[in-house]
């Protein structure tokens, strides 16, 4: 029989050296097997921590941005169902000086506490049919909303429609 060359070079060696190989493979390989489990363990924790992690953030953020939503939607359901805000939105003032009160003692202060409770409303837009039009930044004319892309995307549409800088949904 032809014996290999590692069997060879263990039976070629004193009994001193064979002593110490034993000993060095009976430490090392607990050692390095115990070491590749702790590893692996290790690496298990860590992926769960990083998946809870990044599922708490998740959830964080998505809590953040839903109470932002209904900060809006609130705040613009009071600005909808405010009867004298519509009022003065709808009618046709025959008076100048009676439109210039209407807006001033009511409608700006109310639009003023509705964009200081929430901050992120960047601007509010009223598209009036009246000669409302122009009187302040925010009341346009009707007409040139309908002549935009996102009047006919919304057009005979029912619900709320969410606007932002690069398009709507």
């Amino acid at each position: 029989m032809i014996k290999s060359a590692a069997v060879r070079f263990f039976n070629n060696l004193s009994f001193r050296k064979k002593l110490l190989l034993s000993y060095v493979v009976v430490g090392l390989v607990p050692y390095f097997l115990f070491s590749v489990l702790l590893m692996l363990k290790t690496n298990q924790q860590l992926t769960e921590s990083a998946r809870y992690s990044f599922a708490s953030s998740f959830d964080a953020s998505s809590g953040a941005a839903a109470q932002t939503i209904d900060r809006v939607e609130n705040a613009m359901e009071v600005l909808g169902s405010d009867w004298k805000i519509a009022n003065t939105l709808t009618v046709y003032y025959d008076s100048y000086y009676d439109k210039y009160v209407d807006v001033t003692d009511y409608f700006d202060s109310f639009l003023q506490a509705v964009t200081l409770t929430n901050p992120e409303l960047e601007q509010i837009n009223f598209y009036v049919p009246n000669n409302m039009a122009d009187t302040r930044l925010s009341i346009k004319p009707l007409a040139e909303f309908q002549q935009t892309e996102t009047f006919q995307a919304i057009d005979g549409g029912i619900g709320i429609r969410w606007l932002y800088k690069s398009g709507y949904f």
